[in-house]
């Protein structure tokens, strides 16, 4: 595997899914960890009405998952917006936003690699989708602060 020496965030987007927050966030620590020298995960709770925000609070506790961002919207929002939340929170060199439901962050090591090749902003779409449905299954990996615009699909 490729090491990249970049700060990744990656953005997720979630809503009533307080059962699965916990497997989410360390199944990403654990792919995301050795592929590059740091990293964050930024979770936007889009107004859960189950106990996700319960289970977010623990997470960010003195024994909670490390490297990790919470932020709990009010008002239930589209993806994007949510998402956007997610990117303009974001600390890292590149930021990749992903759907916990339906992406796998397998396609990460093949968009650094885009990304530190020069392009700005990376597109992957996700085939296995059930839903082809644009923005989901769309992955962006975003260069921050960045003037130039080429990009790389994959």
């Amino acid at each position: 595997m490729t090491f990249f020496p970049v700060f990744l965030s990656v953005v997720f987007v979630v809503h009533n899914q307080s059962d699965h927050i916990e497997t989410i966030l360390s199944d990403a620590a654990i792919n995301i960890s050795p592929l590059v020298s740091d990293y964050e995960l930024i979770i936007v709770d889009n107004a859960s009405n189950d106990n996700s925000v319960s289970v977010l609070k623990n997470l960010t506790g003195e024994d909670g998952q490390p490297n990790l961002q919470v932020y709990a919207l009010t008002k239930e929002v589209d993806n994007d917006t949510a998402s956007w939340v997610g990117l303009e929170n974001a600390l890292g060199d590149f930021v990749a936003v992903i759907n916990p439901l339906i992406d796998d962050i397998g396609f990460l090591p093949e968009m650094l690699d885009k990304a530190v090749s020069g392009a700005d902003v990376v597109f992957a779409y996700n085939q296995k989708s059930l839903l082809r449905a644009l923005p989901i299954g769309l992955h962006t990996l975003f260069l921050m602060d960045s003037t130039r615009v080429p990009t790389a699909s994959i």
